[in-house]
């Protein structure tokens, strides 16, 4: 009995994160402001395929990244002597930033997130808002917390896992820097942006496995 009701709830689980990810943000990415420069670029080869090279690697990157932060996130927490109910509420709340991060990977297939203005779309903004509070309102709920097995968390434990999921935007710029043509002008300001993304999750690892262990 105590097995089935684990499965129920995980597939609950597995159903909110497809509601406060896919369900709100997904559909805002359709309002979407229309790229610069879109009518420069050359159309796709009539033989292409929908699913072609790039779209395949992004998705792929993507998918194994935030697969390893979860992994390396579950192997920490049980580590630091985490109980396994609060390691996986913690993980799904993990797994909600990560997509929180992603949805501004996923506004541009070449450009930066920190090239396309907020303003562009207020719809996304506003559902990335919404999706968070329903989240936060799961943890926080009596009855939500009852019909998805989550738990109440303290705001470090929220910021000790904002930063690592913040690493997706990291992973997926330096993708996006290999992949696209740059000019010479356009290289030094990329490198020095890349340095910074990539150095501050690092810079914070250390503070993260601190509080992590503080908390417990």
């Amino acid at each position: 009995m105590g097995s089935f009701s684990q499965l129920d709830a995980s597939a609950r689980c597995r159903l909110w994160l497809n509601l406060v990810t896919n369900g709100i943000q997904d559909v805002a990415l359709a309002f979407e402001a229309g790229e610069k420069g879109m009518m420069k670029v050359p159309p796709r080869a009539p033989s292409e395929e929908l699913f072609n090279r790039k779209m395949i690697e992004q998705v792929l990157l993507s998918g194994l990244t935030m697969a390893l932060i979860c992994f390396v996130a579950w192997v920490l927490m049980m580590r630091a002597g985490w109980e396994e109910s609060m390691a996986r509420n913690s993980l799904l709340t993990l797994l909600v930033l990560i997509q929180f991060y992603h949805v501004l990977n996923c506004r541009s297939e070449s450009a930066s997130a920190f090239r396309v203005p907020l303003r562009n779309n207020p719809v996304l903004m506003g559902g990335m808002a919404l999706a968070l509070v329903i989240h936060i309102l799961a943890t926080e709920v009596p009855f939500l917390q009852s019909l998805l097995r989550t738990q109440s968390m303290p705001w470090q434990t929220w910021l000790m896992f904002a930063v690592p999921g913040a690493l997706i935007l990291g992973v997926i710029e330096v993708y996006k820097a290999r992949a696209t043509p740059v000019t010479r002008c356009e290289v030094r300001a990329k490198r020095g942006q890349l340095a910074l993304i990539v150095s501050c999750p690092l810079l914070l690892a250390k503070a993260c496995n601190g509080l992590m262990c503080a908390c417990h």
